[in-house]
């Protein structure tokens, strides 16, 4: 009983994996100034200022 179980976990797990991995491909497109920017906002951003104090 215990192998059906960690199957499942596993799906959405794989899922999320081959999400990130589509989302980096995407970061990759862009230029390494765009990438630094977009980090650069996101740890703002996450960091608890407001978007439009980031220049």
């Amino acid at each position: 009983m215990g192998q059906p179980s960690r199957v499942y976990l596993a799906q959405p797990f794989r899922r999320i994996m081959i999400l990130f991995f589509k989302y980096w491909i995407e970061v990759l497109k862009l230029t390494k100034d765009q990438a630094y920017r977009v980090l650069y906002r996101f740890v703002r951003f996450s960091a608890g200022t407001k978007e439009d104090d980031v220049v």
